[in-house]
This record gives structure tokens, C-alpha cells and sequence, in this order.
């Protein structure tokens, strides 16, 4: 239901992106957190890394960045069968105002054949048939975390290689908090 909310507001153009500060490393954490439970079930490594170099605080969207993080992560989980799933944020530029930060989650499942990524971010298109009837969902996920990237500035590649896996990245800019204390 949130996905179909969510996907209503952005095709209103009535999804608001808040701008307050927070903590990119609690983001990750919390994110991983969420999803270990999922990743031991299936008997898979969950494991993240985040850059040293990353601001303490940065202004932005806190739960729209957790909401496409862990809906890569959760994507990840579903469709890697043994293995590991990874995420890694890291910082790729800085200025005095501004950061650019990269969050990849990566995993070692069947991974995508190059004419399917595109149809991952079209909204209620879940690829192939047998992808949509072996894990369900609405088809909606990718979608909205692209328009949500998107809003805030970002945007979601992805490579891929049959066989070996997948990485998804979230790649956005975000003002840095020079006033806030991190504790």
C-alpha cells in the first residue's frame, strides 16, 4: 500500500523530499540491521562499509534515502540465492558546501541480462514472467526509487553480469551540515 501511495504522490508531483540533517553511516547501519534477519534465513553474508572520509551530517531525506537503500538491499536478499550481499556508501566528491556520496549494494546472484535492466524502473513491469511469479511484488520498488533519486538530485545505474550478479548505485549530492553535532 505504501508503494502504491508513494507511486500517486510522485505522479502528482505531491512527494515532498525533506530537508533536515542526518548521519549517512546511521542510514547504512540501520538499513543492514533491517535486512540481517532476511540475509541469515537464506543463509547468505550481509555485510556494508562505509567511507571514513564521508561528512559527520548532511542535510537531506533521511527516510527516502533508507527507503531506496533498503529496497535495494531487500531486491538483493530475494534474488541472490547463496552468497553475499554488500552495501558500500562512499564519498566521491566533496566541496566546502556539498558532498557527492555513492550507495552500492551489490550481490552475488543470477545477476540481469542487459534487456532487462531497463525494464526494472518501469513501474508494474517485474522483467521476465517467471521472475514475477517465482518472487511477486508489485513491480513498483525500482520504479519509485528512481523517481525518488531522481527528486533528490540522484539517480540509480546498474551493471550487471548473468551468472556473477548485480550492483545497484544510488548516486546523489547533499549539502553538508557544518552546524549540527553529530552526537
Amino acid at each position: 500500500i505504501d508503494d502504491l501511495l508513494d507511486i500517486s504522490k510522485l505522479d502528482a508531483d505531491k512527494l515532498e523530499i525533506e530537508n533536515l540533517p542526518f548521519i549517512a553511516g546511521d542510514v547504512v547501519q540501520q538499513s543492514v540491521a533491517l535486512m540481517k534477519t532476511r540475509a541469515d534465513e537464506k543463509g547468505l553474508t550481509l555485510e556494508s562499509s562505509i567511507d571514513p572520509n564521508l561528512p559527520s551530517v548532511m542535510i537531506g531525506d533521511a527516510h527516502r534515502l533508507r527507503q531506496i537503500v533498503l529496497n535495494l538491499l531487500s531486491n538483493a536478499v530475494k534474488f541472490t540465492e547463496t552468497g553475499s550481499v554488500t552495501l558500500d556508501a562512499n564519498l566521491v566528491s566533496r566541496n566546502t558546501d556539498t558532498a557527492v556520496l555513492t550507495f552500492t549494494v551489490a550481490d552475488t546472484g543470477k545477476g540481469i541480462s542487459s534487456g532487462e535492466i531497463e525494464k526494472l524502473f518501469i513501474a508494474y513491469d517485474q522483467g521476465s514472467v517467471d521472475v514475477a511469479r517465482k518472487y511477486g511484488g508489485t513491480g513498483l520498488g525500482l520504479s519509485i526509487c528512481r523517481r525518488l533519486a531522481t527528486n533528490m538530485g540522484g539517480d540509480i545505474t546498474v551493471t550487471s553480469t548473468v551468472g556473477e550478479g548485480s550492483a545497484f548505485t544510488f548516486k546523489a549530492r547533499f549539502p553538508i551540515d557544518t552546524v549540527t553535532d553529530p552526537a
